[in-house]
Formats: C-alpha cells, structure tokens, sequence
C-alpha cells in the first residue's frame, strides 16, 4: 500500500467531514487492518497531506476565533459546535498517524543464543 493510497483515502474522509459532517472512519484501525508499513506512515507523517489537515484545522480555529469576513463565508450554516467537532476530528487523524508511526518503530531482531557444543 502507498501513500497516495492513504491519501486518496484521507481526500474522500475530509471531503465527508466538511460536506456532510459523517465521523465514522477510524484513521487507526485503517492503519492496522492495513499493515501500513513504517516507511509508509513516516512518510504521510512528513507529507503535504499533513500540511493541508493542518491548515484546514487553523481555518476552524480561526472561525471559532471569529475570523475575518473570509472564513465565516467559507462556512456558512455551520454552528461552532459542528466546527469544534469536524477540528477535532482532523485533530485525531494526525494523533491517530502519529501514534501509528510510534507503534512501528525499528525493533532489534532477536538474536539467538549460541549453545556451546557438548
């Protein structure tokens, strides 16, 4: 599996979560029924996939501010409980890579004894 893959994956996710607020993808149990490998999530981790989450997330922020006339336009007919929530919601799915990617860390293979011959 790729990193186009999550993020093709993750594009259809934000565009639930902004369209019609849906918050049933479980971005970790994705992770694992996947086997995504290490190389893999330390990469989406470090991608621009993360950058975009993250600017959408300062958008919230900046509307539960009361941001400019600009992002209250960019979503009208949202309440601030329905930002606070789709927020947190992103929030969990760079917390879910993460903590994925802390998961998979190197592991030194086990080195078997030598037994002394009799």
């Amino acid at each position: 599996m790729a990193v186009n893959d999550i993020i093709d994956m993750l594009n259809h996710v934000m565009d639930d979560v902004i369209l019609n607020p849906k918050f049933s993808f479980d971005f970790y149990h994705y992770l694992v029924s996947e086997k995504i490998s290490r190389k893999d999530i330390e990469e989406f981790n470090s991608g621009y996939f993360i950058h975009i989450i993250k600017t959408q997330i300062e958008e919230f922020e900046s509307f539960l501010e009361g941001g400019d006339s600009f992002i209250r336009e960019a979503y009208p007919g949202y309440s601030k409980p329905e930002v606070r929530r789709m927020k947190t919601y992103l929030e969990g799915i760079i917390n879910s890579g993460v903590e994925y990617e802390r998961q998979k860390k190197v592991r030194k293979p086990y080195k078997k004894r030598k037994t002394a011959p009799k």
